[in-house]
């Protein structure tokens, strides 16, 4: 059944469909660059539940705000709402060397601390493959700042959910849009899920990356990743750089503003992450992003987040945090709420990648906008990137390639709202 997702190329490795399979049928594999579930046909009963909570099938955006939060959005792009923040954390070591003010990182400790959660599921780089994230359950605050930053390539976080399942207590989770609504389908299949995750910490997402981008960006710096002790794809600072520690001893920086272009330019990026009209996290407790706000960008280099609170136990922990003296928080004014609302671009372009690959999209239960003709320019250049970034032999043209592009992109972008 899951493997119809692959075949229809929207699979974006979040790992659900392990931790619903009872029969253990399902595998994660590793091939063009993410890890795709295989199916071990003599175990399978074709029950179907693996559909049922693939977020690459569908999501009914409707349906799980009420049930989640008691209404639909006013408006989808940006979900539900109580408050939101501009904050970081009060440790000055963990604001600096996250990916944007640490406050996911000052929340998961407190609650660690205050005995609300008995763990947290969050991501980290493997120690012994350091280009392959490790999602697991930490269980002190060590763990969860080695957990910190960003991680630009695919993380099936969700096939850690069956642990949960297994295990006594309370726990947090980490997760892009896709994980927590994966998430939040697991939990209508597994009812005792409820229960256990108390914190649904939503990651924004214009878009995540495949593991070439990695492997790309190591061709740049010339860079065998054989050599490679530890990678951060953020952090020392914001908006902060990609670091990569060889064993040898030696070290190398990108700055994150000039190696992003690549991933905004959607070079390396799964096609369901163009399908997605969820960039802010809406099914989250709480979601949490980079402060793209010119006011914060022109005086920052230390990291600045944002945070929107959905409910109420979220709005709580955000209150004991500031009362403990764990995070600094202010809150935004309507027209900073406005900077960061996402295009209605965005929803267009999944009419646009429905029409151009003539195939099934994912069921999300909302209207979709018609597309404009700029649209379908921009989103052809999109795919374009995608499709040149699939073979090595052309990777040494990307980099003047963006160039161009960027220059395009900058014209257009001031006519596509």
């Amino acid at each position: 059944m899951i493997a119809k997702i692959v075949q229809d190329n929207l699979c974006i490795s979040c790992g659900s469909c392990i931790s619903v399979c009872e029969d253990k049928a399902i595998n994660l594999t590793e091939n063009c660059g993410m890890y795709f579930p295989t199916v071990d046909k003599l175990r399978c009963r074709v029950c179907g539940a693996c559909l049922k909570v693939c977020p690459s099938y569908s999501v009914d955006l409707k349906g799980l705000n009420v049930e989640i939060f008691g209404k639909t959005p006013n408006q989808y792009l940006i979900g539900n709402i109580i408050s939101a923040y501009l904050g970081y954390s009060s440790d000055e070591n963990i604001r600096f060397n996250a990916s944007s003010g640490g406050l996911i990182t000052a929340l998961l400790t407190l609650a660690l601390e205050e005995k609300i959660i008995d763990g947290a599921l969050v991501t980290r780089m493997n120690n012994v493959d350091p280009l392959k994230p490790e999602s697991f359950i930490a269980k002190s605050k060590e763990e969860i700042v080695s957990a910190m930053g960003s991680k630009y390539c695919p993380v099936p976080l969700n096939k850690v959910i069956k642990e949960l399942v297994q295990r006594d207590g309370r726990f947090a989770l980490v997760g892009l849009p896709c994980h927590i609504a994966g998430v939040r389908k697991l939990e209508k299949k597994i009812p005792e899920l409820k229960e256990k995750i108390v914190f649904h910490l939503g990651l924004f997402c214009s878009h995540t990356a495949n593991f070439n981008f990695t492997l790309f960006l190591l061709h740049l710096l010339n860079i065998d990743k054989g050599r490679i002790l530890e990678l951060r794809y953020r952090g020392r600072g914001w908006p902060g750089y990609l670091t990569v520690a060889l064993k040898e001893g030696e070290e190398f920086t990108i700055p994150y503003k000039w190696y992003s272009k690549f991933h905004k330019l959607f070079f390396f990026t799964p096609i369901r992450c163009m399908l997605c009209p969820d960039p802010l996290s809406q099914l989250a407790d709480l979601s949490f992003g980079d402060a793209w706000i010119r006011e914060i960008m022109n005086k920052d280099t230390k990291g600045t987040s944002i945070c929107i609170s959905r409910t109420a136990k979220g709005e709580e922990l955000l209150e004991m945090g500031v009362q403990k003296g764990k995070v600094i928080l202010k809150k935004m004014t309507y027209n900073q709420v406005m900077e960061i609302l996402p295009s209605m671009f965005r929803l267009r372009r999944i009419k646009v990648m429905e029409n151009l690959l003539r195939k099934k999209i994912p069921f999300y239960n909302i209207d979709l906008p018609n597309p404009r003709i700029l649209d379908y320019i921009v989103v052809i250049i999109y795919f374009f990137n995608n499709v040149l970034a699939k073979h090595k032999t052309t990777w040494p043209f990307i980099p003047s390639l963006s160039s161009l592009e960027q220059r395009l992109l900058h014209v257009l972008s001031a006519i596509i709202k």
